[in-house]
């Protein structure tokens, strides 16, 4: 029951991660946490497991980290609540996991709280493979290593919670997103205010070059935001 899709992310070169990532700049790990928890509000499925027969879609989003140097063996440690964080607590918050594994003090909660995974082998050599599910988890999101100027995603996932279908439109919209930012030269909007629209769920990430504005509304059905696409009624 478990398929794999996959998907190049066009990076241009790695030392773009270090325009766009304050403290890490190996991997695009941090954003990819980022941009995946905030995906994931919108693609709830991805964010669940199946158990007796049933989907049980988790109400916070804790992307787990898998973490093995070799030496202290496969941990996969949460960032909880990676949608409520900016990009720059997110890296702060994957340094202190990082010192955690390798000083033995991961605690319970953090190794039992995942509710999606990424394993990130960016600085291998590794261009494609094939992530194992964790448990209790319906998606796992592998990052391989560079190569001309991509890099790949492979997600594998649960067929009895998600479809194929489903999970191409997932990784195409992180695709957009992710080039966007690699290709823009304006990143304030990491650092701004979230601001989403209750129609379809864009936010500010999804439109770096300043084509979509957002409104305020509030009336009887809703109170929050709306984009200008969803206001023209496309």
């Amino acid at each position: 029951v478990i398929s794999r899709l996959s998907v190049d992310v066009k990076i241009g070169n790695k030392e773009k991660i270090s325009h766009i990532q304050k403290q890490i700049s190996s991997t695009p790990l941090p954003l990819l946490v980022y941009e995946v928890s905030r995906l994931l509000l919108k693609y709830p499925n991805l964010n669940s497991f199946y158990h007796n027969d049933n989907k049980l879609i988790y109400k916070s989003i804790n992307i787990g980290i898998a973490f093995d140097d070799g030496e202290r063996g496969l941990k996969v440690a949460s960032v909880k609540n990676a949608d409520k964080l900016n990009l720059d607590n997110i890296e702060n918050k994957i340094i202190d996991l990082t010192t955690e594994y390798v000083n033995n003090k991961l605690d319970k909660s953090t190794l039992t709280s995942s509710t999606f995974t990424i394993t990130d082998l960016f600085n291998s050599e590794i261009t494609s493979f094939h992530p194992l599910v964790n448990i209790n988890n319906s998606s796992i999101l592998g990052v391989s290593s560079t190569k001309q100027s991509y890099f790949k995603l492979d997600l594998s996932f649960d067929h009895r919670i998600t479809s194929g279908k489903e999970v191409s439109l997932f990784l195409g919209e992180l695709t957009n997103r992710l080039e966007n930012i690699f290709s823009s030269s304006n990143l304030d909007f990491l650092d701004k205010i979230e601001v989403k629209c209750s129609k379809c769920l864009r936010d500010l990430s999804d439109d770096n070059n300043g084509s979509i504005f957002f409104q305020k509304v509030i009336n009887s059905n809703t109170s929050g935001y709306l984009c200008s696409i969803c206001l023209n009624g496309w």
